[in-house]
């Protein structure tokens, strides 16, 4: 039986990040964790290895000191612990993508999808849109603009369904719309 639960570092990941709403976009400022925070992280995975979810925010820490490669480390130990959560297939996913690893990126963001549709409930459109549009930037930096263009055309529809019954981000919205009309994608 395991033993009591850590206590995580006391750092804000983007779901408790300080968020700054702006007339047409919205800001997440999630300052650099500090070497005591990272420590602490350290710590954490050490005593409990096999938590998906602390390797996912130690992941996030890491990711803002500006450790991409340690980031990537903890999101696919995550993804190895969890294979078929389509929250660490798409960190993970966007992780390969800012590292240039467009391959690996598609693969794994693909995955994601694939992992949201066999959940029971299915993954929420926002969730989806996320996934798709990272998908769509991926496929845009390999070449794939057609691929693309539907990817992010998904998206926005995922969102618009969403906004229909208040659960999608009008934020997300408008950027992902922002996209479509600045690459004469609409």
């Amino acid at each position: 039986m395991p033993g009591p639960r850590v206590r995580w570092p006391n750092y804000p990941m983007p779901s408790n990040a300080i968020v700054r709403e702006h007339p047409d976009s919205c800001v997440i400022e999630t300052p650099p964790p500090t070497p005591q925070v990272l420590a602490e992280y350290r710590a954490a995975v050490k005593y409990d290895p096999q938590d998906a979810q602390l390797r996912l925010h130690y992941g996030h820490a890491l990711q803002h000191s500006g450790d991409r490669d340690g980031a990537i480390r903890q999101f696919c130990e995550a993804v190895r612990l969890q294979p078929d959560e389509p929250c660490l297939l798409v960190t993970a996913g966007i992780a390969f993508r800012d590292a240039g690893d467009i391959d690996q990126a598609i693969l794994v963001l693909r995955k994601a999808l694939a992992a949201g549709e066999r959940q029971a409930s299915g993954a929420d459109e926002q969730s989806e849109a996320l996934a798709r549009w990272s998908l769509s930037q991926a496929l845009e930096l390999k070449g794939e603009e057609r691929a693309a263009r539907e990817e992010l055309r998904r998206a926005v529809e995922l969102l618009l369904q969403g906004a229909r019954f208040e659960r999608a981000s009008p934020f997300l919205l408008q950027q992902l719309q922002a996209e479509l009309a600045e690459k004469g994608w609409s």
